[in-house]
């Protein structure tokens, strides 16, 4: 059995975006194994939107560590948020 999670951010700030993926993109390249993090920028009628998929093999991992990575996600998020528009 696998579980997967989906984190979407949207945005008109296309910088905003970018810091976004380039701050996250390589901590998402090296993962557990069982662990699989994918994501993509693209833009939607003026819209930027960042997608970050995470899936998890259960039999490897526990539901506390796709939860564990979703925490440090939003964590990191918020700080570049912070910082671009404070």
């Amino acid at each position: 059995m696998r579980i997967s999670s989906k984190l979407i951010v949207f945005s008109r700030d296309k910088h905003f975006i970018e810091s976004l993926y380039k701050s996250l993109k390589p901590d998402n390249s090296a993962t557990v194994p069982g662990l699989i993090i994918e994501d993509f920028v693209e833009e939607k009628n003026g819209v930027f939107v960042y997608t970050i998929r995470i899936e998890i093999d259960t039999a490897r991992r526990s539901f506390k560590t796709i939860r564990s990575t979703l925490d440090e996600i939003l964590t990191a998020i918020h700080v570049i948020y912070k910082t671009i528009f404070k």
